[in-house]
């Protein structure tokens, strides 16, 4: 066998210019790729970010617990559908080549001002909710402390007698001597600590349906603050607001709910009633 000096791996001026040429074909096989690649995510942008934003919608709505009333259910189902058509109808708008930017706008400021509507109404529907949890823990509360008994008193002066330690067993272990304690715990020797765990064992003793009924309404009330959230972010991102021909989105949530107040009429108080009543439907 004849051993040449390219079989030994000489390279010879051929061979590097061969390599060279091969080399800059590869270079442009990988800045056409990048390219296309480039291309696909940004005409992937829109859709992609519409899949992310239903897919966190779709994930608060799987929160919502099964013992949540059919009122609170649909409020938050409303929101969650009313924000994904505002999110589409933006991104058409803004895709119009046969607007201007003031036009585009113009047709946007239309599409915040009806779908403001619908967050300011569920935002109403929120408030009143949390006012009413408020309430029915506070109620809550009072029936488990119970009302004040004869020998409250005797029972107070008996715990102040007590060493820290024997004074807490006391109060989790005798009903009555709890009920006395945590109806003046100022004047039961009770640290803050210990006032807490009493009122968790009354509640737990004396109040548990209603405990349990609370606890899917707070779960219930903070699936929909979430959605409310998302709601807002994606109207700060509607691009409506003026600055002489250029459309700019709002610079803070003081600005949008400032634009909502001045634009959108208040409503009537029969509409109050009407929302209460929406939100508070039980099947």
């Amino acid at each position: 066998m004849v051993i040449t000096r390219r079989t030994r791996g000489y390279d010879g001026p051929a061979d590097r210019r061969e390599r060279r040429r091969d080399g800059a074909g590869a270079k442009k096989d990988r800045r056409e790729r990048r390219l296309a690649d480039r291309s696909l995510t940004v005409n992937q942008k829109p859709e992609t970010r519409k899949a992310r934003t239903m897919n966190a919608y779709e994930t608060l709505l799987s929160r919502i617990p099964a013992g949540a009333t059919a009122g609170k259910r649909k409020v938050i189902q409303t929101v969650a559908a009313k924000s994904g058509e505002f999110t589409d109808a933006i991104r058409l708008i803004s895709g119009r080549k046969d607007l201007s930017a003031v036009g585009r706008a113009a047709a946007i400021e239309k599409q915040v001002q009806v779908t403001g509507a619908t967050f300011r109404r569920a935002q109403r529907q929120h408030d009143y909710h949390a006012d009413k949890i408020a309430k029915g823990k506070e109620a809550i509360k009072k029936k488990a402390i119970g009302e004040a008994q004869p020998n409250d008193s005797e029972y107070r002066t008996y715990l102040r007698s007590l060493d820290p330690g024997k004074r807490l067993q006391t109060v989790l272990a005798d009903k009555e001597a709890r009920g006395a304690a945590l109806r003046a715990p100022g004047l039961s020797g009770l640290d803050e600590d210990s006032i807490t765990r009493a009122l968790e064992s009354a509640v737990r003793e004396n109040a548990g349906a209603e405990l349990k009924a609370m606890q899917v309404a707070e779960e219930a009330q903070g699936v929909l603050t979430a959605t409310l959230q998302m709601f807002q972010s994606d109207l700060l991102k509607a691009p409506f607001i003026l600055d002489g021909d250029r459309p700019r989105t709002p610079t803070s949530p003081h600005e949008l709910e400032s634009y909502l107040d001045k634009v959108l009429p208040a409503p009537h108080q029969n509409a109050h009633i009407g929302e209460e009543v929406e939100i508070d439907e039980i099947t």
